[in-house]
């Protein structure tokens, strides 16, 4: 046999619901009791008339609090529930972005490695042209001074040599010069106004580069 409660208002706080609702059917707490004792044996076992009868209200005043507890449970599970199902929306797409900003970054740098090796193939393109317009541009003089020394009167060229030691051989104005191409750039020689074969070798032999 189960052991009853001793507690009369713990009791009819547990089954407040069948009491309650016998209480909104009846006309009188007499008729009311008569009915909770018909459906709750046991309560005649924990309390009398009298007690019951003075618990009434204060168990109506409970039973709407913890209703208001219970709604108010009910709505913070649902927020919460809400809440739970937008954080797993918002992890879901953290996801996709972070996977977006993954490719970014990995398509950024392929841009890069591609656009580095563009500019390398261009510096050397560049260094190229430019090699060889100084290459034509020497080519250039020295087609330019052995056409003037080619203008030589035939009197000077009878007395002043085209070469020199393999030193080209040039009037400039009124002024004679030499001239060599040494490592890709021409050098220079000035004898002066008057040529000399003496003197051209000697400054040929004494010049450093």
């Amino acid at each position: 046999m189960l052991k009853l409660q001793s507690d009369p208002f713990q009791y009819m706080v547990e089954h407040r619901k069948i009491i309650i609702e016998i209480l909104d059917q009846s006309s009188t707490l007499k008729n009311a009791w008569n009915m909770v004792v018909e459906r709750l044996p046991a309560i005649g076992e924990v309390t009398k008339f009298n007690t019951f009868k003075g618990y009434v209200r204060i168990l109506k005043v409970i039973d709407g609090q913890l209703s208001e507890l219970t709604s108010e449970n009910i709505s913070i599970r649902k927020e919460l529930g809400k809440v739970r199902q937008e954080n797993e929306v918002l992890k879901e797409r953290l996801g996709k972005v972070r996977y977006k900003s993954d490719k970014f970054e990995e398509e950024l740098t392929k841009a890069k490695k591609e656009l580095n090796g563009i500019a390398s193939k261009q510096n050397a393109t560049a260094e190229l042209n430019n090699s060889a317009v100084e290459v034509s541009s020497d080519h250039e003089k020295v087609d330019t001074f052995a056409d003037q020394s080619a203008a030589l009167s035939d009197h000077e060229k009878k007395c002043v040599p085209k070469r020199v030691d393999g030193w080209g051989v040039q009037l400039r104005g009124q002024y004679y010069r030499m001239f060599k191409k040494i490592n890709g750039k021409v050098k220079w020689i000035h004898i002066g106004k008057k040529w000399n074969n003496k003197t051209a070798r000697e400054k040929i032999r004494s010049f450093g580069g």
